[in-house]
């Protein structure tokens, strides 16, 4: 069986910026965390390990300014940013406004692997891949020490669930939706 087509989407920008993008007016993904190398390059580093993911990831930010912020730090990566085309949606919401059947960016894949912009960048992505090739509609990813990973891989029909008015939130909402 042929490993699951993997579509990476950082949500890279909320409606408020974080404490720390506050004080340095810098972004979460831009931290370096080895010198020279922030947060965003060492994703792109862990995904292109896999050839079932696909090479551009979308960075979905909730308005213009940060897009143009994000948009100059991925510059030199593989990455494409999208800003939420409707606002007061919640993630749920937006993810399905853009990813969702009918949504503005259409995608062909077999998972969307959602990144939080605050999650530390995993060493590999061997164990989710395993637990891909089981076919499951969502896997969140968790640590070794039993707490959020930051990551979720979702089938795009999941998306299906989210009303198309109002706010949904997407581990509240779709997820609770999906597991009943």
């Amino acid at each position: 069986m042929q490993e699951p087509l993997i579509q990476p989407v950082i949500l890279a920008g909320g409606p408020q910026k974080l404490p720390f993008e506050r004080a340095t007016d810098m972004s979460v993904l831009e931290f370096p965390l080895r010198p020279d190398t922030g947060t965003l390059k060492i994703w792109n580093q862990v995904l292109a390990r896999h050839e079932a993911v696909r090479d551009e990831i979308f960075a979905v930010v909730s308005d213009p300014a940060q897009a143009k912020q994000i948009a100059a730090l991925a510059n030199s990566e593989r990455s494409r940013v999208v800003v939420d085309p409707r606002t007061h949606r919640g993630t749920g919401g937006v993810l399905s406004d853009l990813f969702g059947d009918g949504g503005v960016v259409p995608v062909e894949c077999d998972y969307l692997l959602l990144i939080e912009r605050t999650a530390c960048p995993l060493q590999d992505l061997d164990r989710l891949m395993e637990t891909l090739d089981t076919r499951p509609d969502i896997v969140i990813g968790i640590s070794e020490h039993d707490r959020l990973a930051g990551l979720i891989a979702i089938r795009p029909e999941v998306l299906g669930l989210v009303p198309a008015i109002g706010y949904s939130d997407l581990k509240e909402q779709v997820v609770a939706s999906a597991l009943s």
